[in-house]
């Protein structure tokens, strides 16, 4: 995909529901790469994992989108998932 000139492989894990996303070529966080899964917990929790790094020149936005993009992403998907 293509969101703003920073172009993002995918890999899509269907078994595990899960998300392989890779940094392209002049992505702003390039080198980098993003692994998002989605379960359910034993108290029926709907719980989203996300592990990844980015080391491109934009280092301190990637730490900061870490720490407060992705939660913004993780209740839209939880409330989805509800329904």
């Amino acid at each position: 995909s293509d969101i703003g000139g920073n172009k993002v492989a995918h890999v899509v894990d269907q078994q595990n529901y899960a998300l392989f996303n890779i940094t392209m070529p002049g992505h702003m966080f390039e080198p980098g790469y993003v692994y998002r899964n989605v379960f359910v917990d034993a108290n029926g929790n709907v719980v989203l994992r996300t592990y990844g790094e980015g080391t491109g020149g934009s280092k301190g936005f990637n730490t900061w989108f870490g720490k407060n993009g992705w939660p913004v992403v993780d209740v839209r998907i939880q409330k989805s998932l509800r329904r």
